[in-house]
């Protein structure tokens, strides 16, 4: 028994002893102009069809022109882990919040009616309506990196990542009647992902300032601040 203690606290000692030895980056990043932005843009001029679940069985259907009036700036926290001088992974964590207005053409089906010939016919209602849609998105996604090189004040890099978003919308359209009228929340997911081919942080060898140009989930052009420890600093 002693033996086998001796073992675990031996193993795990070697690898503290490794970890300790890596090279750990985080990182804070404002991002703009992401593919979520980009999509939603690509979009927003097209009439887009929504099915309300509570009453789907009544044939209620709309189409509907969004404006999009957010700001496209991405909030990234990433870290990174290097594994080898030229290589590491890691994990990326970012927000972002879209903001449309919204113009609605409701039709809804009032039931069958019988002609006085003794036809059946759907009777329709059309209503348009003025409403606004706020889209939280949350991601999360494992990311890889590879160093050009890195010296004490300045490294080159790229780097991929895939993962979940998920999307939290709320949907409120403005009536005739003082209090407008908020549908349920609805949330989905779906694959996301980013790379940025060209990367370079500028500083010290603790503190440094990051600039990325790249496409997908953190954004087209993304800056913020790194702070490296632990490990060996290469000079």
């Amino acid at each position: 028994m002693e033996k086998i203690i001796c073992v675990i606290i031996g193993a795990f000692c070697a690898t503290f002893s490794s970890l300790a030895q890596l090279e750990h980056r985080i990182s804070y990043t404002f991002g703009f102009v992401s593919h979520a932005y980009h999509q939603e843009r690509a979009n927003e001029r097209k009439f887009q069809e929504y099915t309300f679940p509570d009453i789907r069985e009544h044939g209620t259907y709309e189409y509907t022109d969004e404006d999009l009036h957010s700001i496209p700036v991405v909030f990234n926290f990433q870290y990174d882990c290097s594994l080898k001088k030229h290589f590491g992974v890691g994990l990326c964590m970012g927000y972002e919040c879209e903001k449309m207005w919204q113009k609605t053409n409701y039709i809804k089906s009032a039931g069958d009616v019988i002609s006085p010939f003794g036809n059946t016919y759907t009777n329709w209602i059309q209503e348009l309506r003025n409403g606004e849609l706020k889209r939280h998105i949350i991601f999360i996604m494992p990311e890889a990196t590879v160093y050009w090189f890195k010296k004490r004040h300045v490294s080159m890099y790229s780097k991929a990542a895939v993962g979940v978003r998920f999307n939290f919308e709320k949907r409120k359209f403005y009536t005739s009647t003082p209090k407008s009228e908020i549908l349920p929340n609805t949330s989905s997911a779906s694959l996301y992902f980013h790379v940025s081919p060209v990367a370079v942080e500028v500083g010290g060898p603790y503190w440094r300032g990051n600039i990325e140009i790249g496409y997908g989930a953190q954004g087209v052009l993304q800056y913020g601040v790194k702070h490296i420890f632990k490990g060996k600093r290469d000079i």
